[in-house]
C-alpha cells in the first residue's frame, strides 16, 4: 500500500460502507489478524463496515445492538 499524506484531498477519498457477505469471511480473518479480541462472532443485530482507500482496507468497524 503506498504511503500518503493526511490531507483534505486524500480523506475525501476515503469511503466507508457495509461489508458485502461475500466479504464476511475476509473481515473476519482480518480481526483474527489485527484486533486483541480476534474475531468475534455476529451478536444479535450487528452490522460490520469497512473503511476503504484506492480500494486498500483501511479500517473496520462493527456495531451491535
Amino acid at each position: 500500500m503506498e504511503s500518503a499524506e493526511f490531507t483534505n484531498e486524500t480523506l475525501s477519498q476515503v469511503q466507508v460502507r457495509p461489508v458485502e457477505r461475500s466479504e464476511e469471511a475476509r473481515y473476519q480473518e482480518q480481526m483474527e489478524r489485527h484486533h486483541y479480541l480476534g474475531a468475534l462472532p455476529k451478536i444479535g443485530e450487528t452490522v460490520w463496515y469497512v473503511a476503504t482507500w484506492h480500494e486498500h482496507w483501511v479500517a473496520q468497524l462493527s456495531i451491535s445492538a
